[in-house]
């Protein structure tokens, strides 16, 4: 939603400039009139500004993604990077971030879950906010979400802010714990987007023209590495099968060696066990093991597709 602005791919809201990606917001001479259905009725808007918005053609479900990227200072810009999906009867969406709107400070911003219905559903919605000491623009930041079958985890430069998690017990859940009654393990596939809303503080803002900065945008699916039991001489980021889920894993070992570099965010995957053996290292990196058991059919994309 952006209450000023109606979204655009035009150039003129979003551009490669010196190899980085720009959503931009542009006012207007003239105002464009957009009428929409909001599911409860037609509504018709006048829009002072145009603003960037683009999404991949493909879906993802499950798996990892992450982006760099530079906030802008302008409390007149709200910049979010998030996933959606729509099967007509389903809606799921997820923020990896969201500089909220209506609140004038750049001191803390959202990390989102919505599963089943839309928006507003308290036993399934799940609203995370993320406080700051100081504004969290300016330098280059990394965010990422981890979205498994099981939970979902939030990061800021590679530190968890939030995990969630399903629970069939609705007396577990509200908007603010870090519960929900969304069961990952069905969810829809979605789409990656960014967006760049313009809310009413554009008008008092002296730099109307600065954009949403984006460095790289990285996703990486679970693929099935189908039986395979692999047991690799040494850790390496070029081994395909170290990003598989396999049968079982082990690192390190006699005669062989595990040493993850540093500043590496790496989960290894097994559907049986993982195994972490004299000589595995994991030292100034960012390292998880998770196991899947049961019904790794729902959510493995089959290694022969990839």
């Amino acid at each position: 939603m952006s209450p000023k602005a109606f979204f655009s791919r035009s150039q003129d809201n979003v551009k490669i400039v010196d190899s980085a990606l720009h959503l931009s917001a542009k006012h207007l001479i003239n105002a464009f009139t957009c009428s929409y259905d909001t599911g409860s009725g037609q509504i018709t808007q006048n829009y002072e500004y145009s603003s960037g918005y683009i999404r991949t053609n493909d879906k993802i479900r499950y798996g990892y993604i992450e982006i760099l990227c530079n906030i802008p200072e302008n409390l007149g810009l709200n910049p979010c990077f998030w996933m959606h999906g729509n099967s007509g009867f389903k809606k799921d969406e997820i923020d990896i971030f969201e500089k909220e709107l209506g609140v004038n400070n750049n001191t803390h911003l959202l990390q989102n879950v919505y599963g089943g219905g839309g928006t507003n559903d308290i036993q399934r919605d799940l609203i995370i906010k993320i406080d700051f000491d100081s504004s969290f623009c300016g330098p280059q930041k990394i965010f990422a979400v981890e979205w498994l079958p099981e939970e979902i985890h939030f990061y800021i430069n590679g530190v968890v802010t939030a995990s969630v998690k399903y629970t069939p017990n609705n007396n577990e859940v509200d908007h603010w714990n870090f519960f929900t009654c969304t069961d990952f393990r069905y969810a829809e596939p979605m789409e990656i987007m960014l967006s760049l809303a313009v809310n009413d503080s554009i008008a008092n803002d002296s730099i109307p023209n600065q954009g949403f900065e984006i460095l790289y945008i990285k996703s990486f699916k679970l693929v099935d590495g189908g039986d395979t039991n692999h047991w690799p001489n040494y850790f390496s980021m070029n081994d395909p099968y170290l990003f598989k889920v396999n049968k079982t894993l082990r690192l390190g070992g006699e005669g062989k060696s595990a040493v993850i570099p540093p500043q590496i965010n790496y989960t290894a995957w097994a559907k049986d066990s993982i195994i972490l053996l004299k000589g595995f290292v994991a030292d100034s990196t960012f390292f998880s093991a998770r196991v899947i058991h049961g019904e790794s059919e729902l959510y493995l994309n089959q290694a022969n597709e990839e």
